[in-house]
């Protein structure tokens, strides 16, 4: 769907930040001729295969289908750095090694990608090229960032004050035009992070908590490389490039990786990759493909492709291992250990009953403890 060209209202909010330096000095994997990438691929894949479960931590049943989904659907510099890991913890420690790998995946994912309320630990990696890469990527972070009203009027303006999937004006826009009955379609409308606004939230400098988003950015770069190619890093969170308006439950659709933006030949021309379950009545609603190139503003502000590749990947690996299940899982029980009024506000909860009748959930607290 093209955006269409609508007079737009000037907001009196400051304009959105530029663009600040992405993460540098970043340990990267030796360059390998293509035939090398094809023998570490098989040696990954071989081990991957052969990987014998032991009860080693949660989830271990996704080990190997998760490993070689990402390996798979990861970028070609992505894959081969998840290769590369794979084969060095394999010969370093094992079996041990290679669920710890799927491990640091696993829950760097989780903790911002698809953290709904406090993100949990990150499990660590063993890898050197990690562990330095973690802390280079510590001592680079700024100021945490804010949710910004100006980040929100600023889609709003370059994005014409519409869905740019379903194309429904904003309510309050509508009505400050005074309600013209030829704006038939309309509704609440948010504007949304690509990369989602978790990975900009942080303590402050020298906390656990940069530590831990430290360990969540070196694990979306590692599979992405593109993003810091692009100059895009933690406190870019909220440029204009990093975001889109969408109705509300769109929104909340595109935040679970229900759908996500597939790149066509055309620069900045997407088709609508359905990922998730949707009502069949609101399938009607997603069009072929958007366009982005009717946005207002300079092309620096569209979406930028590098963020919407990695989302559109990530939903696949998410949908394709089980892993967006998994991720739902562990959720819900953590929501329903919180939410069943056994927590005494005294602290006298009896968490040893808690857990008794929530089995998995024991394992995923000791998960985060280890």
């Amino acid at each position: 769907m093209l955006l269409r060209r609508i007079p737009l209202w000037q907001y009196h909010s400051p304009p959105p930040p530029p663009l600040q330096h992405a993460i540098t000095n970043l340990s990267e994997d030796t360059q390998r001729s293509e035939h090398q990438i094809k023998v570490d691929s098989a040696n990954a894949t071989s081990r991957i295969d052969a990987y014998e479960s032991a009860n080693r931590g949660v989830h271990e049943n996704l080990v190997k289908v998760a490993l070689r989904v990402f390996i798979t659907w990861l970028p070609p510099e992505g894959s081969a750095n998840i290769v590369n890991r794979i084969n060095d913890a394999s010969l370093k420690r094992g079996d041990q090694g290679i669920y710890e790998e799927f491990a640091n995946l696993y829950t760097g994912l989780r903790a911002r990608m698809h953290a709904q309320s406090k993100p949990p630990t990150i499990t660590e990696s063993h890898n050197e090229r990690s562990m330095h890469n973690v802390n280079s990527i510590s001592s680079q972070l700024d100021e945490p960032g804010r949710r910004q009203i100006n980040f929100r009027n600023g889609l709003l303006n370059r994005d014409h004050h519409r869905c740019v999937v379903t194309g429904d004006m904003d309510v309050m826009e509508r009505e400050r035009r005074g309600d013209p009955p030829e704006i038939e379609l309309f509704g609440k409308v948010e504007g949304a992070h690509i990369i989602p606004f978790s990975y900009g939230t942080w303590k402050g400098q020298l906390s656990a908590s940069t530590y831990e988003i430290s360990k969540a950015w070196e694990v979306l770069l590692r599979c992405f490389p593109a993003i810091q190619q692009a100059g895009f890093g933690p406190n870019d969170i909220n440029h204009l490039s990093n975001g889109m308006v969408l109705r509300s439950w769109l929104h909340t659709a595109f935040r679970e990786f229900s759908f996500a933006f597939k790149a066509t030949e055309n620069r900045h021309v997407y088709e609508i990759d359905i990922l998730g379950k949707f009502d069949k009545r609101e399938l009607p609603y997603f069009p072929a493909k958007v366009d982005f190139r009717g946005c207002e503003g300079p092309v620096e502000d569209y979406p930028k492709p590098e963020l919407l590749e990695c989302h559109w990947r990530l939903g696949k690996i998410l949908h394709a291992s089980g892993m967006a299940e998994a991720f739902e899982k562990d959720f819900r029980e953590w929501d329903e250990l919180k939410g069943l009024h056994r927590l005494r506000p005294d602290g006298q909860t009896d968490i040893g009953d808690v857990l008794s009748h929530h089995p998995d959930l024991w394992a995923y607290v000791c998960a985060q403890e280890a």
